[in-house]
């Protein structure tokens, strides 16, 4: 799908056309100078501190052995 449209700065009017496809997976384009900005990062570990970092490792080694706990008890 191509539209277009005008408008005017101070130095006069000109048009722009873009081009858009609608339905597609992966259709949609930009220029490179253009880029989307970053997106937010709920949980990054590039982004935590080392205080963070070590608590969530803390955290995720007691899941773990919580489990072979489990796995290990007799039936």
């Amino acid at each position: 799908m191509v539209h277009s449209h005008t408008h005017r700065h101070d130095d006069g009017a000109h048009a722009h056309a873009h081009a858009h496809a609608h339905g597609t997976a992966g259709a949609h384009r930009h220029a490179p100078e253009l880029p989307h900005p970053a997106q937010a990062a709920t949980l990054s570990l590039l982004r935590m501190t080392l205080a963070q970092r070590l608590g969530l490792a803390i955290f995720l080694s007691g899941v773990l052995w919580g489990l072979v706990w489990l796995a290990m008890r007799p039936a």
